[in-house]
């Protein structure tokens, strides 16, 4: 099959070049800060790696410091934050969370009331004018300090459950001087700001993640051949038993016949193919090629999905449930086809895997729990499952933990209590290095050591997730399909 396990030998462009780690280039490389991505060394836009999901409309500082609309849909590549006294490229930002500006008119902000829950609020804005709070928050005041981003102050409060009725009351902000782009949202830390006018807006969760078939490609390699006479030898009628069964209508205008070296399905608009067991259990990824199709193209239905066979040599990829079954018929209309050769063969995972993430995550010490936040999950379900995560339980303020389960066995390394900080745009530099002894973690330039573990478990059949959980903006991700030395890591992560 082609696509499936191409080596990372193969010849890279010159931007990509400088992702490598200790001469090794990897497979997946994205740079959202500079907006540079990559497939084992061939260069893609962003939509090449990733998948990305947000229902409405958000916001993201470009480069002259100036909050712009990212449409729904659309990722906020190209956001910028101000780092070191400047405002700096920064990358992707990812919210896992819906927030609402619960303002009005929020740019060049009014005094105002509003109704508010007794659960922690944040209030944040820019300028050099003052907040006052009243009614179910005394809190403060909130007192800005000068113009743009780089002077955002912000103030944590929880109103008052006894003047709340019963959990909601009036909360009074009156505003003297200058106060801009304003916020007021529920959550124990500010997150990107969201304009409004007349009425409150929200900005729904956002999802970023790479496709099963991706990784595949990139990283996976190919299990052994799941049907029976791929390419059709002695393919007659009756059907050879274990091999391929003839389905639906056949009579003189619906019919499978051997054709030179393979066969051809004739069909007037009938449900008219042949079938065959591939005996896989799922949930599995199974890559299927069709080659050398002539006529005016068949239906390939596996599990329940289908898509036309119009090129040759075209490569396929369908997650499947248990006992699929591959079918190559033609659904509705004329056809007449041959078909050379078909193979199907289910995605393997990679004997090893090395994964580097680079940029900042605002976080609060509040929820307290192992998962404060996630930059890195891929996870078939609770047994089965990599995953890099933050805690704040208990005593920990920002403790990196890197895991891997594989069929119900956990495997976990963690870092220092106070490895991440909270707070703004906090930077971080987390690794994970996986072979088929031993897992091992890094953060900020510090390992955890190695212990061991049982292996890969089998996760191709599942999206990896880029901060499920969390508040962030990621400038790299970089993915190879080999155990990088502990040396190399130490420089980078």
């Amino acid at each position: 099959m082609l696509g499936l396990g191409l080596g990372i030998g193969v010849a890279q462009t010159a931007p990509l070049r400088r992702y490598s780690i200790g001469g090794k280039a990897p497979a997946v490389v994205a740079d959202y800060s500079s907006g540079t991505y990559g497939l084992n060394g061939t260069p893609v836009g962003f939509e090449g790696p990733f998948s990305f999901s947000r229902l409405s409309a958000a916001w993201k500082l470009n480069a002259l410091g100036h909050w712009v609309k990212a449409l729904a849909g659309e990722p906020r590549t190209g956001h910028h934050i101000w780092q070191g006294g400047a405002l700096v490229p920064a990358g992707v930002a990812v919210c896992s969370e819906v927030r609402t500006n619960l303002l009005l008119n929020s740019d060049s902000l009014s005094t105002q009331v509003v109704a508010v829950t007794a659960e922690e609020h944040t209030l944040s804005y820019t300028g050099t004018g003052t907040v006052t709070l009243s009614g179910a928050a005394t809190d403060g005041p909130l007192i800005g300090v000068g113009s743009g981003e780089e002077s955002r102050v912000n103030l944590s409060f929880t109103p008052s459950a006894g003047s709340l009725t019963p959990s909601a009351g009036s909360l009074t902000l009156t505003v003297s001087g200058d106060v801009q782009n304003a916020q007021l949202e529920t959550g124990p830390y500010a997150t990107d700001y969201i304009s409004t006018q007349g009425a409150q807006a929200s900005t729904a969760a956002e999802s970023l993640q790479i496709d099963p078939v991706v990784m595949a490609n990139e990283v996976g390699t190919l299990g052994a051949e799941l049907l029976d006479n791929t390419g059709f030898a002695d393919w007659t009628s009756p059907d050879a038993p274990d091999e391929w069964s003839k389905t639906g209508t056949h009579n003189a205008n619906n019919f499978v016949e051997q054709h030179g070296n393979g066969i051809r399905i004739v069909s007037d608009g009938a449900f008219t193919g042949i079938t065959q067991n591939t005996g896989i259990s799922g949930p599995k990824l199974v890559g299927i090629e069709v080659v050398s199709v002539s006529g005016n193209g068949v239906v390939v239905q596996f599990d329940g999905q289908s898509f036309f066979c119009q090129q040759p040599g075209t490569t396929y990829f369908v997650t499947t449930d248990p006992s699929p079954i591959l079918i190559l018929k033609r659904l509705s209309g004329p056809v007449d086809a041959v078909i050379r050769f078909v193979t199907a063969q289910e995605a393997t995972m990679p004997e090893a895997m090395t994964i580097v993430m680079n940029g900042t995550m605002t976080r609060a010490k509040e929820p307290e729990i192992p998962g404060n936040a996630i930059p890195f999950r891929w996870r078939l379900g609770d047994d089965d499952f990599i995953d890099l995560l933050v805690s704040t339980a208990g005593a920990h303020t920002g403790k990196p933990g890197f895991r891997s389960k594989v069929g119900g066995f956990l495997t976990e390394l963690f870092g220092a209590d106070d490895a991440l900080s909270l707070g703004p745009e906090d930077a971080f530099s987390l690794a994970l290095v996986l072979d088929a002894t031993h897992i091992e973690g890094f953060y900020n330039g510090v390992s955890t050591g190695q212990v061991a573990h049982g292996g890969m478990a089998d996760l191709l059949s599942a999206p990896v997730q880029i901060f499920p959980v969390g508040n962030a903006t990621l400038k790299d991700i970089r993915l190879w399909s080999e155990a990088l030395p502990a040396a190399d890591l130490l420089q980078t992560a």
